[in-house]
């Protein structure tokens, strides 16, 4: 299925009469069946996302291709950030072309989440009211993918799409010599998770607070066509407990990014020698 490929936009805002214009990049993306604007400063385009995709470059793969993992808790911006990086590393010149795929196509199907039981926080319930949660992904599947990933020259990934609310198998073909695969669990300190990442070439985290994703993750659903009220009761009794535990629970990365303010500027905490 060919990947529409999006558009950007650079303008600048003026924001007093006393302080300087401020410089954006405007992008125009698809993330998981939703078209998404997303804006980044002119520093972050130029001195740290266009480094990160030189440093990639650079990477020595242990298979078949470079794996670079992006873990970030739910509505921090990775998907979006993913496909940023996608289209940039087809615009500069001499670099190799980064295919982004999400670990939410590794969801189990809809039809398992709604008809199987799991025991969570000592209840049985059902798998789709904690859809996202660790317990909701084909940890397997992923493995078996990313097996074939460093083994073959071409592969096909599965794909989620919050329109239909589930997955769409063998969507996004994988012949990029890197691969950028996004996720909320890519570093989770779990036994299953850490056979994932033998597999990883490089690993990059994005830290948010807590606070700042809650508007985010109640909107989305509501985009996904949850009343708000549904959206808020899903945001406590499930997106909450993700965040809390991505942020708590996941392994130190080799590169640690974090968003200021409105999510606009991004900035590097640690692991920053990299980019160099």
């Amino acid at each position: 299925m060919p990947r529409s490929k999006p558009t950007a936009l650079y303008f600048s805002i003026n924001i007093s009469d006393q302080a300087p214009s401020m410089s954006y990049y405007e992008y125009n993306v698809s993330s998981n069946g939703f078209e998404v604007i997303a804006e980044y400063s002119d520093h972050t385009v130029n001195k740290l996302i266009i480094p990160l995709i030189k440093s990639l470059n650079k990477l020595e793969p242990k298979g078949k291709r470079t794996i670079i993992f992006l873990a970030a808790p739910p509505g921090a911006g990775k998907t979006t950030l993913s496909k940023v990086i996608e289209q940039l590393s087809e615009e500069l010149s001499n670099q190799k072309k980064i295919i982004a795929a999400g670990l939410d196509g590794f969801h189990f199907k809809s039809d398992y989440l709604k008809n199987n039981h799991v025991l969570f926080e000592g209840e049985r319930i059902l798998l789709n009211s904690i859809k996202g949660s660790p317990l909701s992904f084909n940890i397997g599947h992923f493995i078996k993918k990313l097996e074939e990933s460093t083994t073959n020259e071409e592969c096909l990934w599965p794909t989620y799409d919050r329109n239909i609310h589930d997955i769409i198998e063998d969507n996004l073909k994988i012949d990029s010599t890197i691969l950028l695969v996004e996720g909320n669990w890519l570093l989770l300190n779990d036994e299953a998770w850490s056979i994932a990442r033998k597999y990883c070439d490089l690993s990059i985290f994005i830290d948010a607070c807590p606070n700042l994703l809650k508007t985010r993750l109640i909107d989305r659903k509501c985009r996904g066509g949850l009343s708000r009220p549904e959206a808020e009761q899903f945001y406590e009794k499930s997106d909450i407990k993700n965040v809390l535990n991505v942020l708590n629970n996941s392994v130190r990365p080799d590169i640690c990014l974090k968003f200021k303010d409105d999510g606009r500027e991004l900035i590097c905490k640690s692991g920053c020698d990299i980019l160099n």
